[in-house]
């Protein structure tokens, strides 16, 4: 009987299965403790995800890994979604450890028009739920201009992001540079696991998988 997830299956079968980890239930607990080495009841983050109006982080005071590594001598890069604060310069990327950043600071986010919806709430005499959509794809510190979301609106986050790390790679992490002989870190995160469910129209009929799934019998 042909297997039904044969890229998962390669992936697993190429890769390292982890048996028995630990993790939160949610994504910004769970980062910040990989991030961090700390328990998130240690960094108030334990409760749930960070919404885009709410001012919180990884407490400032909490050394991430990029922060350790770089103090190492470490070039260090995140590509994908960090969504460990963004209220504050000092909570993005690069003021918490990453010499470069390329990717969301939010939760999600449209895979290929790389836009975010945000909803909050006015109080006042008369309460009203306001809702805003805006791109959110990053480099560094800056967003992307329209012009650049627009040329990337037909690519998925998952290419995007693998297509940034191999030529964060190929330029060996360093300004036209070959591969450096001092370590690097490569935080690359994913957000394809996250909301909506996108995917190429191949992958919707099946027709990738059954290809797969034939070379494979």
């Amino acid at each position: 009987m042909a297997k039904t997830t044969p890229q998962l299956d390669t992936l697993a079968a190429e890769g390292v299965k982890l048996g028995s980890f630990y993790a939160s239930p949610e994504c910004t607990p769970s980062r910040a403790m990989l991030l961090t080495g700390r328990h998130t009841i240690h960094t108030g983050l334990q409760d749930s995800v960070i919404h885009g109006t709410e001012p919180r982080g990884v407490p400032l005071k909490d050394a991430t890994l990029g922060q350790t590594l770089q103090g190492l001598g470490y070039t260090t890069s995140c590509i994908g979604k960090l969504h460990l604060g963004f209220h504050q310069p000092q909570y993005l990327p690069r003021a918490r450890g990453f010499d470069r950043f390329f990717g969301i600071l939010t939760g999600g986010g449209n895979h290929y028009s790389h836009a975010t919806t945000e909803a909050f709430t006015t109080r006042g005499n008369s309460s009203a739920t306001h809702t805003v959509t805006g791109y959110n794809l990053w480099r560094d510190d800056t967003p992307l201009s329209t012009e650049e979301n627009a040329r990337l609106s037909s690519t998925h986050t998952t290419t995007l992001y693998s297509l940034e790390a191999v030529r964060q790679l190929s330029g060996g992490l360093a300004t036209g540079g070959a591969l450096q002989s001092q370590p690097f870190l490569l935080y690359l995160a994913y957000q394809g696991v996250h909301g909506p469910v996108q995917a190429d129209a191949a992958y919707y009929d099946g027709e990738i998988g059954r290809a797969s799934c034939r070379e494979r019998v």
